[in-house]
């Protein structure tokens, strides 16, 4: 599984291009002390968007639409994720419920989204 960067990104405030230049994955400044770091990957079967650092409400429109870009077959890998909002945890678990895969989801992000659909 290859990790590639997305075209481009829109987030509500701001818009946002990556660049060619990184290899590793696209960082998206919505302030200076909150960054998110998105890369993909895929087998040919799914894809995985690793979601790595700070996720907020910013960024929903961002992965809402890669999201639709390589539906049907799509996984959130979390491993790298540091801090969310409650906006994404509402965000992650209707994916959830839509069938988008939560893989390596940290504990305390597993435990509020158990708490908002419960």
């Amino acid at each position: 599984m290859g990790w590639q960067l997305p075209t481009r990104w829109h987030a509500s405030q701001n818009q946002l291009a990556t660049s060619h230049a990184l290899r590793r994955g696209a960082t998206l400044a919505c302030s200076p002390s909150v960054t998110l770091k998105i890369e993909i990957a895929s087998d040919g079967e799914t894809a995985t968007l690793r979601l790595c650092g700070q996720i907020d409400q910013d960024h929903l429109d961002a992965i809402d639409a890669e999201l639709r870009r390589y539906r049907p077959r799509l996984a959130f890998d979390l491993a790298e994720a540091t801090l969310v909002d409650r906006a994404v945890v509402q965000f992650l678990a209707a994916r959830e419920a839509e069938g988008v895969a939560l893989l390596k989801c940290p504990r305390y992000i597993r435990e509020w989204i158990h708490r908002e659909v419960s």
